[in-house]
Parts: structure tokens; C-alpha cells; sequence
């Protein structure tokens, strides 16, 4: 029932448009770090990682 008081409100009130901000921009970043003396295998697997969290979202 709580479900669809929510879809209620979000789709009848402004709440709507603060959804749909909250949604885009509530989101968590993530940072990647690696060791100076890191391999290049290892540079190229973080950079892949971040490319694959970008295109998700």
C-alpha cells in the first residue's frame, strides 16, 4: 500500500520533478586510485571499470 502512495504523490504533486532530480543527481561517485608504480594493465583495468560505470548511468 505504501508503494502506491508514493507513485500517488510523485505522479499528481511537484514531488514528480524533485524525483527525477534526486534520481539524476542523488547518485554516489566513485574514485579509483592506483600505485604510482602501477602496471599498465593495471591503469588500463580501472580506466575500464570507470568507462563501464559511465555508461551505465
Amino acid at each position: 500500500m505504501r508503494v502506491c502512495a508514493w507513485m500517488y504523490l510523485f505522479k499528481n504533486y511537484a514531488v514528480k520533478n524533485w524525483a527525477a532530480f534526486a534520481e539524476v543527481f542523488g547518485m554516489r561517485l566513485g574514485a579509483g586510485k592506483y600505485e604510482p608504480g602501477a602496471s599498465k594493465t593495471d591503469k588500463d583495468a580501472l580506466r575500464d571499470l570507470a568507462d563501464c560505470h559511465l555508461t551505465k548511468a
